[in-house]
């Protein structure tokens, strides 16, 4: 990409990279709002001063990013909350950690914005991130790394169609109710007015059903499911896979008041053993059974992440 020129129109002040005083500076020639002592300065401030210079349509999310750790405000440009995993932080601590993460590798790590839209493109920025970060002293990490280490997979490609940075759109609206009350007579419409009158645990089981009939999705630590239907008791990938594949069997059985009975009553592991489905993970059993029933999972979710 080409750098812009000095513009010959002097004037005293500090040069706008090395912050040396000088009686004769002169202006970016493009948007002539930088002023530099030299073409040098110019030159070495660019990657930088390219996120202010440049036309807004030019800039990478990478880029929009950098601005937002330059200013200290958590990004709110969607497709940058997409790229780089925010949509996907359900928790709002979580959004916190990564957003210092990125802070302070483009404050005090000076990294180019352009060097990390390369990393995400190729599918390494995970491992620069770590990179970066194991090469700087134990003391000085701060909190933001060893989160991030748990936390891995929000910036990781997905293993499976990843949605959970959607809403459930129409379809997947109508695709649920006709599986379970087999009628499409209802319009999107009347389907969500009848939902906002449902009270919550009717909306979390419509809502694992309607991601359970996703083909490919699986979930994620990110996504509120995740807590509520027990996988965070699983102590490895195998056996959320096996969870998975277990409520998606269920579910293709029992009726949808069936589900939503067992789960009200913290009697999912008997449904789950009625059907031959038996579950034998003693802390999964403790979050379906009645040991965790009505209890708060926000303190689960700050003792796993």
């Amino acid at each position: 990409m080409r750098v812009p020129t000095l513009k010959a129109e002097e004037k005293q002040g500090k040069c706008d990279y090395c912050r040396r005083e000088s009686q004769s500076l002169n202006s970016c020639s493009d948007c002539r709002k930088a002023w530099y002592c030299s073409n040098q300065c110019l030159e070495s401030h660019w990657k930088t001063h390219r996120l202010y210079c440049l036309d807004p349509i030019e800039l990478t999310t990478a880029d929009r990013l950098a601005l937002a750790a330059f200013t200290g405000s958590p990004p709110r440009d969607p497709d940058v909350l997409k790229d780089f995993g925010f949509l996907r932080a359900h928790v709002p601590s979580s959004r916190a950690y990564l957003f210092d993460i990125f802070r302070y590798i483009f404050n005090q790590g000076g990294i180019d914005p352009r060097v990390v839209h390369q990393f995400r493109l190729d599918g390494t920025l995970v491992h620069c991130i770590q990179t970066f970060y194991e090469a700087i002293p134990e003391a000085s990490r701060g909190e933001c790394y060893s989160w991030f280490l748990r936390n891995q997979h929000l910036l990781m490609p997905p293993p499976f169609n990843d949605i959970s940075h959607e809403v459930l759109d129409d379809d997947a609206l109508q695709h649920t109710l006709v599986v379970y009350w087999r009628s499409a007579s209802d319009t999107p419409t009347e389907i969500k007015l009848r939902m906002q009158a449902w009270p919550k645990k009717s909306n979390r089981c419509f809502q694992i059903h309607s991601l359970l009939l996703r083909a490919g999705f699986r979930l994620s630590p990110d996504r509120p499911e995740w807590l509520q239907f027990g996988f965070c008791g699983c102590k490895s990938n195998a056996e959320e896979t096996k969870l998975w594949a277990a409520y998606l069997k269920l579910v293709r059985t029992v009726t949808f008041d069936q589900f939503y009975h067992a789960y009200t009553k913290s009697s999912l592991p008997a449904l789950f053993s009625a059907h031959g489905l038996p579950v034998t993970n003693n802390f999964v059993l403790d979050i379906l059974a009645t040991r965790l029933a009505g209890r708060n999972l926000s303190g689960i979710s700050s003792n796993l992440r």
